[in-house]
Parts: structure tokens; C-alpha cells; sequence
């Protein structure tokens, strides 16, 4: 149960992270396209739709930070567990303490 706990806990972080990566990737396409578009004296108003998606994508990233940092919790926490099984079951880090 510790291991699919911890494997339901990885996914979801994984699922988390290429989201990231997705919007990290729009952010900067928007990015090199306002630069782009700014060189090329575009519109002020066309200048400001592009600020205003990349501000959307901004928030969407740090309401995604918020809930990959609980991910990042909940998967040290399965994995302690998954640990304090596997150590109980004979497997894992031995101790050397005595």
C-alpha cells in the first residue's frame, strides 16, 4: 500500500513538472514574440495583448509552483513511508549504529 501510495504521489508530481515545462515554454515563446514584435514597432495595443498573456501565464505558473510544492510534500511523505516498509520487510539501508 506504502509503494502505491508513493507511486500515485509520483505521478502526480511528474504530471506537475511537465505542466511547468509547458507553461515555461509558452512564457518564453511569448516572451521572444514581444521582443520580436517590439523591433518591428508593433502597436503599443498589439505590445500589450502579448504582456497581458504572458501576465495569465504568469499566475497560472505560481498557482502551479503552490501545488507542486504540496506534491514535492506529499511524495517525501510517501516515501518515507514506503522507506519505513520496505526497512520493516528487510529491504533498504541498513543501520550502522550497532
Amino acid at each position: 500500500m506504502a509503494l502505491k501510495q508513493y507511486n500515485k504521489a509520483q505521478c502526480h508530481a511528474d504530471r506537475l513538472r511537465q505542466r511547468r515545462r509547458e507553461l515555461d515554454s509558452r512564457g518564453r515563446a511569448l516572451l521572444q514574440e514581444w521582443v520580436e514584435r517590439q523591433a518591428q514597432k508593433a502597436p503599443p495595443a498589439e505590445l500589450d495583448a502579448l504582456l497581458s498573456k504572458s501576465r495569465i501565464i504568469a499566475k497560472q505558473r505560481c498557482m502551479l509552483m503552490q501545488q507542486l510544492i504540496e506534491a514535492e510534500r506529499a511524495l517525501i511523505a510517501a516515501f518515507e513511508r514506503a522507506q519505513v516498509v520496505l526497512r520493516k520487510l528487510g529491504f533498504g539501508r541498513q543501520s550502522y549504529l550497532g
